[in-house]
């Protein structure tokens, strides 16, 4: 593969294009799906300006509802160490850039760290940023949005053209 490439390269008609859709799919696919989250990834948490708050429903919801709600969530039968990550009142001691969940998604070794090793699942270097500005900006939470009433938008008033 590296003959090929290189090869390619010195050629004055190298197209990528053609080079990308010549390569075998098994490596194909892979490339797309790095390049789409790298593209896409990038315009998450860097794009949000300092003074923007976060949305708990939108953006740190699905990154504990991913990773903790198993063990930490509304599952009276499954929770572990006698905490619930899915509303505040029962998770208010562990709150804070200064408190337990930060310290725990945030450990070095193993027997500290959340979401533990054995659960194949961790969490990125973005969702624990997004999880940092939401403790910084006082860790509010909101009723899930299946349980808001919606509300009837106001319709403006158009002028006529007339």
């Amino acid at each position: 593969m590296i003959l090929q490439i290189s090869r390619d390269h010195a050629q004055d008609n190298f197209d990528p294009v053609d080079h990308f859709y010549g390569m075998n799919s098994v490596f194909r696919v892979p490339m797309f799906f790095t390049v789409l989250a790298l593209t896409v990834g990038g315009f998450t948490i860097g794009s949000l300006g300092a003074e923007e708050k976060l949305s708990f429903n939108r953006d740190v919801r699905p990154i504990l509802a991913g990773n903790c709600y198993d063990c930490h969530g509304p599952d009276e039968e499954t929770i572990e160490g006698d905490l619930r990550l899915d509303s505040r009142e029962a998770a208010e001691e562990v709150l804070g850039v200064d408190g337990e969940l930060f310290y725990r998604i945030t450990a070095d070794d193993d027997i500290d760290l959340m979401p533990p090793p054995d659960s194949h699942r961790h969490l990125t270097g973005d969702q624990i940023e997004t999880i940092r500005l939401w403790l910084e900006q006082g860790a509010p939470y909101e009723t899930h949005w299946a349980f808001v009433a919606p509300e009837k938008a106001v319709v403006p008033e158009i002028q006529s053209s007339e």
